[in-house]
């Protein structure tokens, strides 16, 4: 991609860390629907060139930061970052079926979790495991199959009541952020080894060695009871 207003554009990774894609498809679609100067105080005096550089300092800006700077930086922003995330290298893969499993590290302190606990973890309402151990989730982009089982058996929402429960739940702070977003199930199962708590719904014939696989109501994929398929 080129670079955008004098500054160098951003890799897929970069803005990833800035904030979950989730974040950036909310924010954007908000503020790019606004019309300019549309009543929000600008007393901070950041460009929208100022805005884009200050995402490549060591400190990556948070969606709260994005979201408190003055309104064409917020704009340009979250408009570069969207951009850059949606059109990365790495691509969704189109949707398959199969038995979808839950994996954590080996240990993490969870063998076997019924639907409802699922659901609280996965809505943010369980944010720890043990003491400080925190869940950090992580979730397959649109058009997986494991995103569509996800939102259906777990969520029971539509891709927009998705992205709408979660910008509503960080910005009451009820949660520091969304899930993170993968791009593939071996991303997933690598994200899941590299972070302590981290927990990610997979294609049950790819996990790998070293994760454990989560029993769901005392079931694992393959036996016919099992619910994520």
């Amino acid at each position: 991609m080129p670079a955008l207003l004098g500054h160098q554009a951003l890799t897929p990774e970069e803005a990833r860390k800035a904030c979950t894609l989730l974040e950036l498809e909310e924010a954007a679609v908000q503020l790019l629907a606004e019309p300019p100067g549309s009543g929000v105080r600008s007393g901070s005096g950041v460009s929208a060139a100022d805005g884009c550089a200050r995402i490549t300092e060591p400190n990556l800006m948070t969606s709260r930061q994005v979201l408190a700077t003055t309104r064409n930086g917020r704009r340009y922003l979250c408009a570069l970052l969207l951009l850059v995330a949606m059109t990365g290298s790495a691509k969704p893969a189109l949707a398959a079926g199969g038995d979808v499993a839950v994996i954590v590290r080996p240990e993490t302190p969870v063998d076997n979790l019924s639907l409802s606990e699922v659901r609280k973890l996965f809505l943010g309402d369980r944010q720890f495991w043990t003491g400080n151990l925190r869940v950090t989730l992580l979730i397959r982009a649109p058009t997986s199959h494991e995103r569509d089982v996800v939102l259906k058996i777990i969520y029971r929402m539509s891709e927009p009541q998705f992205r709408q429960y979660w910008i509503s739940k960080v910005f009451r702070a009820e949660a520091s952020s969304g899930p993170k977003i993968v791009y593939s199930s071996s991303m997933a199962s690598e994200l899941v080894l590299a972070i302590p708590g981290s927990v990610a719904f997979v294609d049950a014939t790819q996990v790998p060695k070293g994760l454990r696989v989560v029993k769901i109501e005392g079931t694992l994929p393959g036996d016919s009871a099992y619910p994520l398929k």
